[in-house]
């Protein structure tokens, strides 16, 4: 049998709750709402570290954060190849287009076709005419593995820097307050937000302004979908969709990434397999973001690379296959000292190591995340049981000098 191609499409900070087909209501979302009709989307998917450089190391490099030891942006990752480079070595012609941001040349892991410009605005419609092109003009007899990295809805990063030209440039006040989206229920206007030069009526220009920049991504995912479609590879290629991680939005009056919390950690991602039915949910799976490339080497037909200690593949899920899965996925995040969230079915537990606050929520009684229960007498052994579940992560993670280091120092603060 042929080889399946592999396109790996993935866009800048979008939570779920951004996307129609996952019951967003404040954006049109028709091209990523299409992918979902064609082919299977996960509604249990989290990012293993919810801040932009440690979650794309860990879709290229199969581990974690604390394994490769990229924590924050922009550091180093360690010695390990990426899937571009194990790949291109077993067969595979592999490419890349827009944004990266891991810290390593990204000429050095794949054939770049289009770099990352600065604004998804000008950026993201470059790298869809890239993957047009590509699927009209590529004609190796060997499997592609595409990946296209999109920028939006990361550009509402920048209101903050705009200042009054976003406002002048939306009029969101003055001409589109029908459009404003209502607050979200765990924001309290009362109370300060993580941006503290920003005026209140910004939470309402910000979130606006972020639903308008997912509008605009899902038009490129839409356009690249078609010329998937439209190509002589539609039958033979599968396509991934997913997000490095979420956005706050003003929840827990907190913006952008790097927070324990569903809006940061949860993160859209949809398959479409040709040959299988669409319009699927799959609800019973918890996925991390570092199944991704396992799965991905499992429609490849190569083996994992070493030492991927967490990932699993879900291809088995994708394909209605029955496959023995985990009980919680972990999620890591080092922005202001080493935690860890650790999330089942019906539970998610958060510990911080430097300032040792703890966290539990309810996620079917409190899917808010408003009422912390870590102190409720009731509910000792869920903590006992979590607490025991952190120490069998910490057992089979294959922890870096930098993770190693990091958690010395908490340690002792």
């Amino acid at each position: 049998m042929k080889k399946w191609n592999i396109i790996f499409c993935h866009v800048d900070q979008l939570t779920q709750t951004g996307v129609s087909a996952y019951g967003g209501e404040n954006a049109r979302t028709p091209g990523m709402d299409r992918l979902a009709a064609d082919g299977i989307l996960f509604e249990d998917s989290f990012s293993s570290n919810p801040i932009c450089c440690p979650a794309r190391s860990c879709w290229y490099t199969g581990r974690m954060s604390s394994e490769h030891g990229t924590l924050v942006n922009n550091q180093s990752i360690e010695d390990f190849p990426d899937l571009g480079q194990w790949m291109s070595a077993r067969g595979y012609q592999c490419f890349y287009a827009g944004k990266w941001h891991i810290a390593r040349n990204v000429a050095k892991s794949f054939k770049l076709l289009h770099p990352q410009f600065a604004l998804g605005e000008q950026h993201d419609s470059a790298v869809t005419r890239t993957a047009e092109a590509f699927l009209e003009n590529y004609s190796d007899e060997e499997p592609f593995f595409l990946n296209l990295g999109m920028l939006n809805p990361h550009d509402c990063c920048y209101l903050n820097l705009a200042k009054d030209h976003l406002a002048t440039k939306f009029g969101v006040e003055r001409h589109f307050p029908e459009e404003i989206p209502p607050r979200m229920r765990s924001y309290d206007p009362s109370k300060p937000t993580g941006s503290k030069d920003w005026p209140a009526d910004w939470v309402d220009l910000y979130r606006y302004y972020y639903f308008r920049m997912t509008e605009m991504v899902d038009a490129e995912i839409g356009r690249i979908y078609d010329a998937l479609q439209n190509s002589r590879f539609a039958e033979n290629t599968v396509f991934i969709f997913s997000a490095d991680h979420g956005e706050m939005m003003s929840a827990h009056n907190l913006f952008k990434k790097s927070r324990p919390y569903d809006e940061a950690l949860k993160v859209p991602l949809i398959v479409v397999q040709p040959g299988l039915p669409g319009g699927r949910r799959d609800a019973s799976h918890l996925i991390s973001s570092v199944d991704v490339p396992a799965t991905i080497l499992d429609y490849a037909g190569i083996e994992c690379m070493p030492d991927m200690s967490v990932a699993k593949s879900f291809r088995p899920a994708i394909e209605g296959k029955d496959v023995a899965w985990r009980e919680y996925v972990p999620c890591e995040i080092f922005q202001g000292g080493p935690q860890i969230v650790l999330t089942d079915k019906r539970y998610k537990y958060y510990r911080h190591f430097k300032t040792g606050e703890m966290m539990l929520f309810d996620r079917i009684a409190d899917p808010d995340e408003l009422s912390n229960l870590a102190d409720q007498p009731d509910l000792a052994g869920v903590l006992q049981r979590f607490e025991t579940r952190q120490q069998e992560y910490f057992e089979t993670i294959i922890p870096s000098a930098r993770y190693r280091e990091e958690m010395k120092k908490a340690r002792k603060a």
